[in-house]
Protein backbone atom coordinates (compact mmCIF):
# COMPACT_ATOMS: atom_id res chain seq x y z
CA UNK A 1 0.00 0.00 0.00
CA UNK A 2 1.44 3.38 -0.99
CA UNK A 3 1.77 6.27 1.45
CA UNK A 4 -1.17 8.21 -0.01
CA UNK A 5 -3.55 5.27 0.29
CA UNK A 6 -2.21 4.56 3.79
CA UNK A 7 -2.89 8.16 4.87
CA UNK A 8 -6.28 8.19 3.12
CA UNK A 9 -7.37 5.06 4.98
CA UNK A 10 -6.30 6.59 8.28
CA UNK A 11 -8.17 9.82 7.50
CA UNK A 12 -11.32 7.81 6.80
CA UNK A 13 -10.90 5.97 10.10
CA UNK A 14 -10.13 8.88 12.46
CA UNK A 15 -10.84 12.11 10.57
CA UNK A 16 -8.54 14.57 8.83
CA UNK A 17 -7.35 16.58 11.82
CA UNK A 18 -6.48 13.54 13.95
CA UNK A 19 -4.80 11.77 11.02
CA UNK A 20 -2.57 14.78 10.33
CA UNK A 21 -1.65 15.04 14.04
CA UNK A 22 -0.77 11.34 14.03
CA UNK A 23 1.27 11.82 10.88
CA UNK A 24 3.12 14.81 12.37
CA UNK A 25 3.79 12.90 15.58
CA UNK A 26 5.13 9.96 13.58
CA UNK A 27 7.51 12.18 11.62
CA UNK A 28 8.69 13.79 14.86
CA UNK A 29 9.36 10.35 16.31
CA UNK A 30 11.15 9.29 13.13
CA UNK A 31 13.59 12.18 13.27
CA UNK A 32 13.84 12.15 17.05
CA UNK A 33 14.58 15.87 16.78
CA UNK A 34 18.20 14.84 16.29
CA UNK A 35 20.92 17.20 15.19
CA UNK A 36 22.54 14.34 13.32
CA UNK A 37 19.91 13.05 10.93
CA UNK A 38 19.90 12.22 7.25
CA UNK A 39 16.82 14.35 6.75
CA UNK A 40 17.27 17.77 5.24
CA UNK A 41 14.35 19.09 7.26
CA UNK A 42 15.27 18.89 10.94
CA UNK A 43 12.52 20.96 12.51
CA UNK A 44 10.19 19.69 15.19
CA UNK A 45 6.72 19.74 13.68
CA UNK A 46 3.92 21.32 15.64
CA UNK A 47 1.27 18.63 15.97
CA UNK A 48 -1.45 21.08 15.03
CA UNK A 49 -3.37 19.20 12.33
CA UNK A 50 -2.17 21.66 9.68
CA UNK A 51 -0.59 19.89 6.72
CA UNK A 52 1.45 22.93 5.81
CA UNK A 53 4.81 23.55 4.24
CA UNK A 54 6.93 22.22 7.12
CA UNK A 55 4.97 18.97 7.27
CA UNK A 56 5.16 18.57 3.50
CA UNK A 57 8.92 19.26 3.47
CA UNK A 58 9.49 16.77 6.28
CA UNK A 59 7.49 14.11 4.43
CA UNK A 60 9.35 14.78 1.19
CA UNK A 61 12.69 14.50 2.96
CA UNK A 62 11.64 11.33 4.82
CA UNK A 63 10.52 9.69 1.57
CA UNK A 64 13.95 10.37 0.07
CA UNK A 65 15.86 8.64 2.87
CA UNK A 66 13.60 6.06 4.52
CA UNK A 67 11.78 3.04 3.14
CA UNK A 68 8.02 3.50 2.99
CA UNK A 69 7.46 0.71 5.51
CA UNK A 70 9.61 2.53 8.08
CA UNK A 71 7.60 5.74 7.65
CA UNK A 72 4.35 3.80 8.00
CA UNK A 73 5.55 2.19 11.24
CA UNK A 74 6.37 5.58 12.70
CA UNK A 75 2.95 6.92 11.71
CA UNK A 76 1.38 3.92 13.47
CA UNK A 77 3.49 4.68 16.54
CA UNK A 78 2.46 8.35 16.39
CA UNK A 79 -1.21 7.36 16.19
CA UNK A 80 -0.87 5.01 19.16
CA UNK A 81 1.01 7.64 21.13
CA UNK A 82 -1.70 10.22 20.48
CA UNK A 83 -4.45 7.76 21.37
CA UNK A 84 -2.84 7.04 24.74
CA UNK A 85 -2.34 10.70 25.66
CA UNK A 86 -5.79 11.74 24.49
CA UNK A 87 -7.72 8.99 26.30
CA UNK A 88 -5.67 8.03 29.36
CA UNK A 89 -7.76 10.10 31.78
CA UNK A 90 -11.15 9.33 30.23
CA UNK A 91 -12.78 6.57 32.26
CA UNK A 92 -15.40 6.05 29.54
CA UNK A 93 -12.77 4.91 27.03
CA UNK A 94 -10.69 1.74 27.29
CA UNK A 95 -7.36 3.15 26.12
CA UNK A 96 -5.81 -0.26 25.45
CA UNK A 97 -8.78 -1.26 23.29
CA UNK A 98 -8.70 2.09 21.47
CA UNK A 99 -4.97 1.78 20.70
CA UNK A 100 -5.49 -1.78 19.47
CA UNK A 101 -8.34 -0.62 17.22
CA UNK A 102 -6.19 2.14 15.71
CA UNK A 103 -3.28 -0.22 15.18
CA UNK A 104 -5.54 -2.78 13.53
CA UNK A 105 -7.06 -0.13 11.25
CA UNK A 106 -3.60 0.99 10.14
CA UNK A 107 -2.46 -2.59 9.57
CA UNK A 108 -5.42 -3.83 7.53
CA UNK A 109 -4.51 -4.66 3.98
CA UNK A 110 -0.82 -4.94 4.71
CA UNK A 111 1.24 -8.11 4.60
Amino acid sequence: MGILKFIREHILAVGKEQAIKDFQCGLNLLTGYKKETVLEEQVRLEEDADFGGKTFDMLKSALEYYPLEVIKEYIKTGASNNAVWETKDDTKIDTNEFVEEITNNLTEGEI
